[in-house]
């Protein structure tokens, strides 16, 4: 599973949202032409670049079991986490292009859709 997350972050719906610095929400993967299906139960997924001092440094990702799962008050709210997270991160002494494993942690949470 690792090797599969590393290829969908270079080449995947993670992989564009950093690129474009925007938001990607798709309500069917199966539809997304290209998806890189990492996890064989991933219905929905939900992506959300975190932004620190204008640079995209990361992203917060969800995947569901459940078709169109991220309505916009889900995509609303995730959005206001990666943006007060991108804000925190300077005041942690970490800035764009400092590498990653300088963070004191990161966060995997495990569930269901």
């Amino acid at each position: 599973p690792k090797q599969s997350y590393r290829i969908a972050s270079l080449r995947g719906l993670l992989g564009r949202a950093i690129m474009e610095a925007k938001i990607i929400n798709v309500g069917d993967v199966h539809t997304w032409p290209g998806y890189f299906q990492a996890v064989a139960e991933t219905k929905s997924e939900l992506v959300v670049p975190i932004l620190s001092q204008g640079v995209p440094v990361g992203v917060v990702n969800s995947e569901s079991e459940a078709v169109n799962h991220y309505g916009p008050r889900i995509a609303t709210s995730v959005a206001s986490i990666a943006d007060a997270l991108g804000h925190l991160l300077p005041e942690y002494g970490w800035s764009p292009g400092q590498d990653s494993r300088m963070l004191p942690h990161v966060i995997r949470t495990p569930g269901k859709g």
